[in-house]
């Protein structure tokens, strides 16, 4: 992934929904959970937890949670702490595509540039 910057919805939500293309955080074999995570230029991180489960009629589904965690300075959904922690509860994606339109300047970091050992 390059660094991008999203111009329509359009934009926002195939990148939110292309979250497998983003850098794993985490496994937990276990638990058959990935933890992907999205570095933005400001500080804010967006974090997809995907993980499967049996449904209603018995088939295995993959479910993806958002979760936005943004730098202490950051004030665009106003001062509540809010936003400050990982949820695993996650947020609506268009709280997250909300964010990522307020904040259109944001640009996504490479995946090279997140991890660096």
């Amino acid at each position: 992934m390059g660094t991008i910057k999203f111009k329509t919805d359009k934009e926002r939500r195939a990148f939110l929904d292309g979250y497998r293309r983003w850098q794993i955080l985490c496994r937990i074999p276990d638990l058959d959970v990935l933890i992907y995570a999205a570095h933005l230029s400001n500080g804010a991180v967006i974090y997809a937890t995907e993980y499967k489960f049996l449904n209603y009629e018995n088939v295995l589904r993959y479910e993806v949670v958002y979760s936005l965690v943004l730098p202490d300075d950051d004030e665009s959904f106003g001062t509540s702490k809010f936003y400050r922690y990982y949820s695993p509860r996650g947020y609506g994606i268009t709280t997250i595509m909300r964010y990522l339109k307020i904040n259109k300047d944001c640009e996504v970091m490479p995946n090279d540039l997140l991890f660096k050992k």
